[in-house]
């Protein structure tokens, strides 16, 4: 195989994985003659970049665009005035483990959703990085697990 070919199997892969994430890449990548564990460190790769990428880029918005900086302000005072018994304050204090679980989460989940729900609940970005990456870990290796079991 020439590299011309190696190459644009690669880039398709990446496009796939950044697409539709998890449940595309493991497919195409069986279809394209990838190894499991190829397609698993690809896949965390792929995550990683997206990851650092959106957790740099969402952060950079909100703090250049006035009104997503008003709103976020306003945002950080009303959760110092909240009660203690009130969901929202339950959310923020378990905020690490729930962005590990929607991060792991199949369908509807991943870095996107994870760096999404960091920002939202205004996380520092190394602790939403580790956090993200390890609930995309444990999503791949869950369906690592479903397409060894499958093929």
């Amino acid at each position: 195989m020439t590299l011309w070919q190696q190459t644009w199997k690669l880039l398709s892969f990446m496009g796939i994985q950044y697409s539709l994430g998890r449940r595309g890449s493991y497919p195409y990548g069986l279809l394209i003659n990838y190894s499991l564990v190829h397609i698993g460190i690809l896949v965390l790769l792929c995550d990683a970049i997206q990851t650092l990428t959106l957790l740099t880029l969402l952060s950079q918005i909100c703090q250049r665009v006035p009104w997503l900086r008003k709103r976020f302000e306003k945002k950080r005072l009303k959760r110092n005035n909240l009660p203690e018994s009130s969901w929202r304050n339950h959310l923020y204090r378990h905020r690490f483990t729930t962005m590990i679980l929607i991060s792991a989460l199949p369908y509807g989940g991943g870095s996107l959703s994870g760096s999404f729900f960091a920002l939202s609940t205004d996380s520092p970005k190394l602790k939403s990085f580790i956090c993200i990456i390890t609930g995309c870990s444990l999503g791949t290796l869950l369906y690592h697990a479903v397409f060894a079991g499958l093929f």
